[in-house]
């Protein structure tokens, strides 16, 4: 085996690898077709005495033919600097609608518009908008006039035509023809025809002991008749009445006693007094029918035609005339406000402080120049004033037995100019004195007859005339009067 060494001035190069040298005849060592495996570097024992400094770089040589295998590619280099900016692209579309925000806070109030047509200017207060003609808008202030008397239609019990914006129940009525009616929380409380004047409440008075049914003898009522009971309370003998009267009345030993006009008292529980004597001296307190003008100053003019209304023509007393009313537009039922006893809400031009209005709790009151005078609510009537009848000795408080108001309480004096009837119970509040007499006479039927005789007994007769003495064992239940 040789080698051959290639020569290089200038530094080591690696020697061509060994070629093995076949004998001849023999089989070559590596087979055809086979690369040989490469010979071991050859490393010189001494550096070659030839090599010396390196010399200058020579020309460059002529490029080699481009290569068909393209080299690998280099690291990536550094980022060089931005570039300028580029011309704006073509818009895109536009996007979908986003959610709805929230709503802003509110802008300041915007300048007042200018008027609308047809609203007048001018106008004082208390003045109503009112059309001149039948153009759009033409319209002008006016104050507003009602012609008096108000007609109102009849209205309803429940629904009066003179009401109350509180209480719409409550008012003046006319139930039928000539009628006036008060209607308290839808109750009839007053009935007033061209015959009679009914009650459906109590007829109570207040304050207490102050005012009177017939003030004096020219304001009287004529009869009383009563149904039940009459209570008084027992006072001292009161002063002498008028000549043609009689004052009767309780006193503290539970007596009645009646005062004549001569000054002279009787007691009528021990009298004895008998139904003609009684007849003949007293005022009788049952039949009687209410007829006559209402009590009052002037009369109503003559003449007038159906429909008409009687005015004042004058600021003088009872000169008046019969006009037909032009009337204004109302709607009916009225309805006022409550007003005040000072001020009531149906008042007159002369008399602002005179008429009628209501309380919140649904009762009438009449006023007269700004005091209360009577209250009406659906449980009783309140005057508060003298109540009089005129002319006098004419008209009655219960005209018949079948109008008769229920009990009669007295705080003070009972005057009757005629005879007494008490067709009820007496109520004393202490005790009741009897005299002792003799067996009276029967009774008539459906009466009874309580007595004391000398005995010192308490009797009672029955209308069959059978006499039983009240002691201690009928008391007890032992005898039976069924």
């Amino acid at each position: 085996m040789t080698e051959t060494p290639t020569l290089n001035p200038y530094q080591p190069t690696q020697a061509p690898p060994l070629q093995p040298i076949a004998k001849p005849g023999a089989p070559p060592v590596v087979p055809p077709g086979v690369t040989p495996p490469p010979s071991p570097p050859f490393v010189p024992d001494v550096p070659p005495a030839w090599i010396g400094p390196q010399g200058p770089a020579g020309p460059q040589g002529p490029p080699g033919a481009d290569s068909t295998v393209p080299g690998p590619v280099g690291p990536t280099g550094a980022t060089g600097p931005a570039g300028p900016q580029g011309d704006q692209g073509v818009q895109g579309p536009q996007g979908l609608t986003g959610n709805t925000g929230a709503q802003g806070p509110q802008g300041d109030t915007g300048a007042t518009g200018p008027t609308g047509p047809g609203v007048a200017s001018g106008g004082t207060a208390g003045q109503v908008l009112s059309k001149v003609d039948a153009t759009n808008y033409n319209t002008q202030w006016i104050t507003p006039s009602v012609a008096f008397p108000l007609l109102a239609p009849n209205g309803l019990l429940t629904a009066p035509s003179y009401s109350f914006s509180g209480s719409t129940n409550t008012g003046l009525y006319s139930p039928g023809s000539n009628t006036f009616a008060l209607a308290s929380n839808g109750k009839q409380v007053l009935y007033a025809g061209t015959v009679n004047a009914q009650w459906a409440v109590n007829l109570i008075f207040s304050p207490d002991n102050t005012y009177d049914i017939g003030a004096a003898a020219a304001t009287r009522p004529r009869n009383l008749y009563l149904s039940s009971f009459l209570a008084q309370a027992e006072i001292a003998t009161p002063t002498t009445p008028l000549a043609g009267n009689v004052k009767i009345y309780p006193k503290s030993d539970h007596h009645l006693y009646v005062l004549d006009s001569t000054g002279l008292e009787t007691d009528l529980t021990l009298s004895g007094i008998t139904q003609p004597v009684a007849d003949a001296r007293y005022l009788q307190l049952t039949g009687g029918t209410l007829t006559g003008p209402l009590l009052g100053p002037g009369a109503v003019s003559a003449g007038g035609s159906a429909g008409q209304v009687l005015t004042k023509n004058s600021g003088t007393d009872y000169d008046a005339g019969w006009i037909t009313p032009s009337g204004g537009a109302l709607s009916w039922p009225l309805l006022a406000p409550d007003g005040a006893v000072t001020a009531p809400s149906y008042a007159f031009a002369a008399h602002a402080n005179t008429g009628i209005s209501e309380t919140s709790g649904g009762a009438l009151i009449v006023s007269i120049l700004g005091t209360q005078r009577m209250s009406l609510n659906a449980a009783a009537m309140t005057v508060n004033a003298p109540l009089t009848f005129g002319p006098d000795n004419t008209y009655d408080i219960g005209a018949s037995g079948a109008t008769r108001p229920r009990d009669l309480f007295v705080g003070r004096n009972l005057n009757v100019s005629g005879t007494s009837v008490l067709a009820g119970a007496v109520t004393a509040q202490s005790f009741v004195q009897i005299p002792e007499l003799s067996t009276p006479a029967t009774p008539p039927s459906g009466s009874v007859r309580l007595y004391a005789k000398a005995d010192h007994g308490l009797y009672i007769l029955d209308s069959t005339g059978v006499e039983r003495r009240l002691d201690v064992v009928t008391l007890e239940g032992t005898v039976s009067y069924a």
